[in-house]
């Protein structure tokens, strides 16, 4: 099992924040410890909250893992 958010672009403060928050509550309420941001445009990055993670990668490095 693997909880996985989906965003254009997390540029806009706002915006990432509303897409972490969700990935991390996603995450308390599973009992998982790490999540995939997938972003149409943007870097990859690592977050830490309370024990957990949230790997973001972009868009086109995803679809060349599968």
């Amino acid at each position: 099992v693997q909880m996985i958010q989906v965003t254009e672009s997390v540029e806009n403060a706002a915006t990432a924040q509303h897409e972490t928050r969700a990935l991390w509550e996603a995450l308390g309420e599973t009992g998982l410890d790490e999540g995939l941001l997938i972003v149409g445009s943007g870097e990859a990055a690592v977050y830490e909250h309370d024990g957990k993670r949230i790997r973001q990668i972009p868009a086109w490095s995803w679809f060349l893992q599968r």
